[in-house]
């Protein structure tokens, strides 16, 4: 999906094929949509927008078909955001502080904004992103932005042991993954600190290399 812009704030999103270059609409932004969201088959399925200029609200659609629709509206205290469909499309992982004061991660139908099941909450720090495997269709971890050390949450064990094996490569500095390839095996890494401005390296996953 890629972006063209009407005018400094508004972005309509275009499915792109790399191939032959055609640009197809999938939705018009309105003038106050700020996010947009594909699920795994990079359907456009929900999107974020500013309404009564402070307050956010969530839209939704079961297909491209269909007009997006709101499902929630939130005011400047309370979060909920969609980061992730789960592997079958129909429900998402979110980040939520409703009805709490540290942001958690929970499973959620997206349709009504219901939570389903709580899946992470730290006693400290809000949740901040998460780490999904679109190869092996699996949520990997969790992370939270600590005072001192980030926290981070493993649902597997297989990528906690890839970034213990990346980290040993980077004794003493901190590393995220930018990107990767689709069969997982080569990582793009950021790694930097308060006192550096970073580089990035390429880590080879099938041979422990950098």
């Amino acid at each position: 999906i890629c972006m063209n812009r009407r005018n400094p704030e508004v972005f309509d999103p275009y499915r792109l094929n790399l191939t032959t270059g055609e640009l197809t609409l999938l939705a018009e932004n309105p003038g106050n949509y700020q996010g947009w969201m594909t699920d795994h088959d990079g359907k456009l399925r929900a999107a974020v927008a500013i309404v009564d200029g402070v307050n956010t609200q969530l839209l939704y659609r079961d297909t491209e078909e269909e007009p997006f629709r709101p499902v929630l509206t939130t005011n400047f205290k309370d979060v909920v955001s969609f980061m992730e469909f789960t592997p079958d499309n129909r429900e998402v992982y979110a980040a939520t502080n409703l009805g709490r004061d540290k942001t958690v991660l929970v499973r959620m139908n997206p349709a009504t904004c219901e939570e389903l099941e709580l899946l992470y909450e730290d006693d400290r720090y809000d949740v901040e992103s998460i780490s999904y495997s679109r190869k092996r269709k699996k949520l990997l971890s969790v992370y939270c932005t600590g005072h001192k050390e980030p926290v981070r949450h493993y649902f597997d064990e297989e990528e906690r042991l890839l970034r213990k094996r990346i980290g040993e490569h980077f004794p003493g500095r901190r590393f995220g993954m930018a990107d990767s390839d689709k069969a997982e095996e080569h990582y793009l890494v950021y790694v930097g600190g308060d006192r550096t401005r970073g580089a990035y390296w390429l880590y080879d996953a099938t041979t422990d290399q950098v």
